[in-house]
């Protein structure tokens, strides 16, 4: 199965402290079910400087590490891009990572606000014909008050990756019922482990089937956990039904949002 944000190097980032530790974490995801990963350090400038040379030269190093220490996952560049106005410059300038170079680009959300660019932000990537996917929705308190929102910023083509441990309860309660209404919603498309260190509870693929099953279905926790982050890495367009939460039909298409008020007069 496929990772799409995992924080595997070490030293970079706030994942693994060492080799050490990020052995230890890579063996924790082989045993959870991972055989395909993209490497996703944050890219924060002023905080952690990883750009995309830098991150292709990560991933050879730790591949060629894996295969010493016999480790059987297959490694792919990524990035957790911070979403600063100046994003889509950093684009242009080659510091920005897609997942596997492809299409999609995974953008970072904060624990607190959602910035009141973002729409903006996201839109400015599109035009660029970047497919942005953005990070654990539900940890955003703003977006948790306001799905409405992020209901919108889904319709226009944004995509969005939940963080497996937000289900069991690693971020609050908060972060887990929204992580659980998101999901039954169709506001988030793949699930993910966003994980940093080895020490915990597992969030990888064999623990979380039953959870992700229990709460959409077995189909819809195919889509989420294997079809649709294998569309990431062949950068196919992810289709994105909302649901009523008391029906598992697809809801019929709200109007009256902000960009759909703009295109509507354009």
């Amino acid at each position: 199965m496929i990772d799409l944000h995992v924080h595997l190097f070490p030293g970079i980032d706030d994942g693994p402290k060492d080799w050490d530790v990020a052995l230890a974490l890579a063996r924790k995801a082989y045993e959870g079910g991972i055989r395909t990963a993209t490497i996703t350090p944050h890219h924060m400038p002023g905080t952690y400087e990883n750009t995309a040379e830098q991150i292709q030269s990560y991933v050879r190093e730790l591949q060629a590490v894996y295969e010493r220490e016999g480790i059987d996952i297959q490694l792919l560049p990524g990035q957790e891009a911070y979403p600063e106005g100046d994003l889509r410059e950093r684009y242009e300038r080659g510091e920005l990572q897609t997942l596997a170079g492809g299409s999609y680009l995974l953008v970072d959300l904060p624990q607190q606000d959602c910035p009141f660019y973002m729409e903006q932000l996201l839109f400015s990537l599109q035009a660029k014909g970047i497919l942005p996917i953005l990070a654990h929705p539900e940890r955003n308190r703003t977006l948790r008050h306001h799905p409405e929102r992020l209901e919108e910023i889904i319709r226009t083509g944004v995509r969005a990756v939940m963080s497996a441990g937000s289900m069991h309860g690693a971020y609050g309660p908060s972060a887990q019922k929204a992580s659980h209404d998101f999901l039954q919603r169709g506001l988030i498309q793949i699930v993910a482990s966003d994980a940093h260190h080895p020490e915990g509870p597992a969030f990888f693929p064999l623990q979380n089937r039953p959870l992700v099953e229990s709460l959409i279905g077995p189909d819809r926790a195919w889509e989420v956990m294997e079809r649709n982050p294998q569309w990431v890495l062949e950068s196919k367009e992810i289709p994105a039904p909302i649901y009523d939460r008391e029906s598992s039909e697809p809801a019929k298409k709200k109007s009256g949002g902000f960009w759909s008020r703009l295109f509507a007069r354009a």
